[in-house]
């Protein structure tokens, strides 16, 4: 049977699946979320409400038959009987969040070695991917980068205000961790952040299975969104751009802002600083198209990593540049630019997804050199070759 749903029932159904994450705190979560919320990638035509989605694991090995106590104080105890749902049992004071954040700037006392392995990882990604950013021109004092908690998928990590400049970020100390649900900050006591988090966490609320959001002002793509000329790739290296004709979709805030009279303050500023314009934003985005252009703004783009996240920023921003230098030589004529067909952006983008390596690896080592870009945390763990197999 297939259903249909209009983009609020959407929106319910992600806050079902955050009140159950939240509720029962299910210890393998990104699991959980495919499962929970199959509707956002399902084409549904029958009006009628569905019932609760619960947790189905895929096989009996994903059920964790140990709770790790050093990393989150209260879990749920999954049943280890072979059925098809885990029996849950609450927790008497269940936590607020699926894990607690470790970001608790500026009052935290943690070191390095108290930090979990997989949160360590992660914020070294985040220190390097923003200075990467930097060095390709895609952010400058403004534009972030942010990160769904490895411990905790019900939040995400992004730079405070201070010291905001992505170029200037280097430790721990730099980050806040906010809710998914509406990007309230976990800690009560957090220092100001981006008054645009709300990109971010619409972005990883309405996609379970993205992981990094990347939100830029490049100045090589914004004239694309001022002068109604479709992006699409023209290089092999764009393929992850997709093969509408009509180009990658285009964000107008004074659409979302006229949809939002009366419900909200609306300052025409072309700053999505609420959640209903974070919503507006992640409407326009699709797995199959994980970058969308801002009308007088920029762009934002999406990945399952931060790695992938960043690639796809950079070579919307060399597509860009190539596109532009293509409409030159054809007097602006978009009819007589030679972009992939839609085969070719298929097999590119396959292509794209085993190469991120290569590039990441280069990407890094830039940065690493630079001693602009400081770093307090070590290095990120590399990345494992992967590659075109031939």
């Amino acid at each position: 049977m297939t259903y249909t749903y209009t983009f609020e029932a959407l929106d319910d159904r992600v806050g079902i699946r955050d009140y159950n994450l939240t509720t029962y705190s299910i210890h393998n979560a990104p699991l959980a979320y495919r499962t929970l919320n199959p509707v956002l990638h399902t084409d549904i035509t029958d009006t009628s409400e569905p019932t609760t989605p619960v947790y189905i694991p895929t096989k009996s090995s994903t059920r964790p038959a140990e709770i790790d106590t050093t990393t989150v104080t209260h879990r749920p105890v999954l049943s280890t009987t072979p059925t098809s749902i885990p029996q849950i049992s609450t927790p008497t004071n269940p936590p607020k969040s699926i894990a607690p954040s470790i970001i608790t700037r500026p009052s935290t006392t943690k070191t390095m070695t108290d930090i979990p392995a997989p949160l360590l990882q992660a914020l070294r990604l985040l220190i390097r991917a923003n200075h990467i950013l930097h060095q390709h021109h895609l952010v400058d004092a403004f534009g972030h980068i942010s990160l769904r908690h490895p411990l905790a998928p019900d939040q995400y990590l992004i730079a405070a205000y201070d010291p905001g400049a992505p170029a200037l970020v280097r430790s721990q100390q730099d980050f806040i961790s906010y809710r998914v649900r509406d990007s309230t900050p976990v800690d009560p006591n957090a220092p100001q952040g981006y008054s645009e988090r709300f990109i971010h966490g619409e972005i990883l609320r309405r996609f379970p299975d993205i992981n990094c959001v990347v939100h830029s002002h490049s100045e090589t793509v914004i004239p694309f969104t001022l002068a109604n000329i479709p992006v699409r790739p023209v290089f092999h290296m764009a393929g992850f751009l997709g093969a509408s004709s009509k180009g990658i979709p285009v964000f107008d805030a004074q659409d979302a802002y006229r949809d939002l009279v009366g419900k909200v303050e609306i300052t025409p500023d072309m700053l999505i600083k609420n959640q209903p314009l974070g919503k507006a934003l992640a409407r326009k985005l699709h797995l199959s198209t994980p970058v969308v252009l801002q009308h007088k703004h920029g762009f934002t783009c999406m990945g399952k990593t931060v790695e992938e996240a960043v690639y796809r920023a950079l070579y919307t921003q060399t597509n860009c540049e190539l596109l532009s230098k293509a409409l030159r030589f054809t007097g602006g004529d978009v009819d007589r630019v030679s972009y992939l067909s839609e085969e070719e952006t298929k097999s590119c983008k396959k292509m794209n997804e085993k190469c991120v390596d290569k590039s990441w690896r280069l990407w890094l080592r830039e940065v690493q050199t630079n001693p602009l870009y400081e770093n307090e945390e070590g290095e990120p763990e590399a990345l494992a070759v992967s590659g075109m197999k031939v």
